[in-house]
């Protein structure tokens, strides 16, 4: 209930801050580049552009998009922390994301340390799908189809210690299923292994499920929210599956390197509250299996906590550990 207050809190504070004193500061001066830690073409990075669109149209200078994959989003983690604490580079990622990985395994990066939020953007369900070969369609067939192979599978996410890897061991853990994980680089080659037949089944994000769902060559099983979602209505939740109370969900945002002025940092939060508001974005965000939000800094920063401590509850109870 409270990630639902703190959600429904953000929503309610967006507002658009007073800019006229904050332009006199002279930010921006020059090009904004946002760093991604996912390819191209990919749902993050289609949002990430989206967002990235519409906050040049209120900074009044070029925002432009810089890919750096791989590690599971770390490697644009760190070049984000390494990069000077002036505004001009910032980082779209899921800070829950990053947060579950620190607490399960050591990083170069802390969160406190290094970063400072700026708005939470969107959340996007995460999915467990199954190849359409799989004589199941609820998650009581789901269960008792892997029992049938001797209770055990595979499931392909995006890589090791992503979210989506992070809601597949929940689900291992809630099921007593012996499921084994297949880390991929990316969620796009585990859904092409997905409907090839490689693997059956995949803990993901929508946007590269979508188009093979209405195709019927992929079926939707459950959501690892804690309730459902507006974009998925019609999708059980783990916790109606009897797999535990799990919340786990890609909630992307913006932050910036730790110690960016004042001004820069009003600036900023006022361009993405105002980019969350506009039409084109919540659109791009739609297509992707997200819901818009746009928050404050504060909002943002409060929310992490909540759900810091949410997560670390769930990686000691299933003894997640991230081993690369």
């Amino acid at each position: 209930m409270l990630r639902r207050t703190l959600i429904a809190g953000v929503a309610a504070s967006s507002l658009p801050l007073a800019a006229p004193a904050v332009h006199a500061q002279g930010f921006p001066s020059r090009p904004v580049q946002v760093v991604v830690g996912w390819p191209p073409g990919g749902g993050v990075d289609t949002m990430g552009r989206a967002l990235a669109a519409a906050m040049s149209a209120e900074l009044g200078v070029p925002v432009v998009v810089d890919n750096r994959p791989g590690a599971a989003g770390v490697i644009a983690t760190m070049a984000a922390a390494r990069a000077p604490a002036d505004g001009y580079t910032l980082l779209f990622m899921s800070l829950s994301e990053l947060a579950v990985r620190q607490a399960a395994s050591r990083t170069e990066y802390d969160l406190d340390r290094d970063f400072l939020p700026i708005s939470l953007t969107g959340v996007t369900p995460i999915v467990i799908a199954v190849n359409s070969s799989v004589p199941a369609r609820t998650p009581t067939e789901f269960v008792a189809w892997v029992r049938e192979q001797g209770g055990h599978a595979n499931y392909g996410s995006p890589g090791i210690g992503t979210l989506q890897h992070f809601a597949g061991e929940a689900l291992r853990y809630g099921t007593d299923l012996r499921i084994e994980h297949i880390p991929y680089r990316g969620a796009a080659p585990a859904v092409t292994d997905l409907i090839g037949g490689s693997i059956q089944i995949v803990s993901s994000g929508l946007p590269p499920l979508v188009g093979h769902v209405a195709g019927k060559r992929a079926h939707l099983i459950a959501a690892s929210t804690a309730r459902r979602t507006s974009v998925l209505p019609d999708l059980p939740t783990f916790s109606e599956a009897g797999w535990g109370e799990v919340d786990i969900a890609n909630y992307a945002g913006l932050a910036a390197p730790k110690g960016i002025p004042s001004h820069v940092l009003a600036r900023l939060e006022a361009a993405a509250m105002a980019a969350a508001k506009h039409p084109r974005v919540a659109q791009v965000f739609a297509s992707a299996g997200s819901e818009v939000i746009g928050s404050t800094s504060a909002d943002y920063a409060r929310f992490i906590e909540v759900e810091r401590a949410r997560q670390v509850e769930l990686i000691r109870a299933t003894k997640f550990v991230i081993e690369e």
